[in-house]
């Protein structure tokens, strides 16, 4: 969901592992900057996972972000074909400049020795 759309329907639905304090922080963060509702998800990876895969499975796409941990997004989703990439998301120059990332490149994370996936 793109910042029009998530303004038109008033929220973005996130699912996430993280715990109370980080969704609050969040949840205020992104009301303030954009007027807009985070609404959380919440639960461990594994229900987070099989929530996501069940949904897309019946042809749903509740979930407009995930925050999970990388082996979960890689191994399990991922493969599934439950992810999109975010790359063409990422609108601010604070983001999108790979200058100032580790290793001068968009997020990756190491799946195996010698493998990375973005």
């Amino acid at each position: 969901m793109v910042l029009g759309e998530a303004k038109k329907d008033g929220r973005v639905a996130v699912y996430t592992i993280a715990g109370s304090s980080v969704r609050t922080v969040l949840s205020r963060a992104f009301q303030g900057k954009y007027g807009i509702e985070l609404e959380f998800v919440a639960g461990p990876t594994a229900e987070i996972a099989n929530k996501l895969i069940t949904e897309q499975e019946r042809g749903l796409r509740n979930a407009d972000a995930v925050i999970a941990g990388g082996g979960t997004l890689l191994t399990v989703l991922k493969p599934k074909g439950a992810l999109a990439s975010l790359e063409p998301f990422l609108v601010l120059s604070e983001v999108t400049d790979t200058r100032l990332w580790l290793g001068e490149q968009l997020f990756h994370v190491k799946v195996g020795p010698g493998r990375e996936s973005s």
